[in-house]
């Protein structure tokens, strides 16, 4: 019982760097840098966003705090995630270390979200 408080609690270790590129358009958003040291537990990507309504469905992609400064991404949605240009079965759990990049392709809407972690 104590192992999965101590888990529960655990924080993020680095920053995300969030870009948003609208497909219809081309047109891509500045970099966010989003520091993770704020956060304890579990962590929304829609949180990140800034609960953006236009981009709802990433309120099922959760980011997790890992072992060995790293996070573990775990999709609930029907967006798709993408690692070094291939599909990822994020439903069950994909961790990402310093320096990966991941792509998620939102299904409702002509949007990708580009998502690196740095510690």
């Amino acid at each position: 019982m104590l192992r999965l408080l101590k888990q529960a609690n655990r924080g993020f270790v680095g920053q995300l760097v969030i870009e948003i590129r609208d497909e219809n358009t081309g047109d891509k958003t500045s970099p966010q840098y989003k520091k993770l040291s704020a956060f304890k537990g579990k962590l929304l990507l829609h949180q990140l966003l800034q609960l953006a309504p236009e981009l709802k469905e990433t309120d099922k992609v959760v980011f997790k705090p890992g072992s060995n400064d790293r996070i573990v991404l775990h999709n609930g949605s029907t967006c798709t995630v993408e690692k070094s240009g291939r599909a990822v079965n994020a439903s069950r759990e994909l961790e990402m270390k310093s320096g990966d990049r991941i792509t998620v392709t939102l299904a409702q809407v002509d949007k990708t979200i580009f998502i690196e972690y740095l510690v």
